[in-house]
């Protein structure tokens, strides 16, 4: 994994701005790290996003590669990206890269830009600093309680803030073992999920745990300590 990050990093340069329209996979870490190791820039969307949406989001970005799934390449016009490369092509095209670089990113190097949901408007980006993965860590240490032997499992896609900082980036400081729901989302793969990997810790928005409820396979849920809206 760290050699396939390294590689991914030689794709493109320090400051170049990199779309990343990809469910958690293999090759969504890997492009993410790369980035980050690279001092590129990422822009994460959601793939279940239309044209117009994720148009929008990369004209708005500036956005010069995109990392995309097979069904969404042909969606990319190369008038407005570049370089389109899809999750089926990007590990062959690093294969060769060497796996070496000297890293050059400091706290306030540019990391992320991610747009808003757009409940109130157009969506509106949001700029990120590699320094944002220290403060999310004391975040996910005091509010989620996150502790090097957890198994922690974060249902918020990586195109929200949620998912990259507390779903990935933060967990990882830790050296905690995390899990991602990739694809159109389910109540009850996410319990067998939950079972088969021994999740101890998990994160997710109301709507989440409303699902689980009406899923009909839990009879009862409770919580105490504060309310929860669901």
């Amino acid at each position: 994994m760290k050699s396939r990050c390294q590689a991914f990093g030689k794709l493109e340069n320090a400051g170049d701005r990199v779309a990343l329209i990809l469910f958690p996979s293999l090759e969504f870490y890997v492009s993410l790290f790369g980035i980050l190791k690279r001092g590129a820039v990422g822009i994460p969307c959601l793939p279940l996003f239309g044209p117009e949406a994720i148009e929008y989001r990369l004209t708005r970005a500036e956005a010069k590669m995109a990392i995309v799934t097979e069904e969404k390449k042909n969606l990319i016009d190369k008038n407005m990206v570049p370089h389109v490369i899809s999750d089926k092509e990007l590990l062959k095209l690093i294969q060769n890269e060497s796996a070496s670089y000297k890293i050059n990113t400091s706290a306030k190097t540019l990391a992320m830009i991610q747009f808003s949901s757009g409940t109130t408007g157009a969506p509106k980006p949001v700029y990120y600093n590699h320094e944002a993965a220290a403060l999310t860590t004391v975040n996910a240490r005091l509010c989620v309680n996150l502790r090097e032997d957890d198994r922690y499992f974060c249902t918020s896609s990586p195109a929200w803030g949620c998912g990259i900082w507390y779903g990935s980036v933060a967990p990882l400081t830790f050296g905690t073992a995390i899990g991602a729901y990739s694809g159109k989302f389910d109540p009850e793969t996410l319990l067998k999920a939950l079972e088969h990997f021994e999740i101890t810790n998990m994160s997710a928005a109301p709507l989440v745990y409303r699902m689980l409820r009406n899923c009909g396979k839990i009879d009862t849920f409770s919580t105490i300590g504060s309310f929860l809206p669901i």
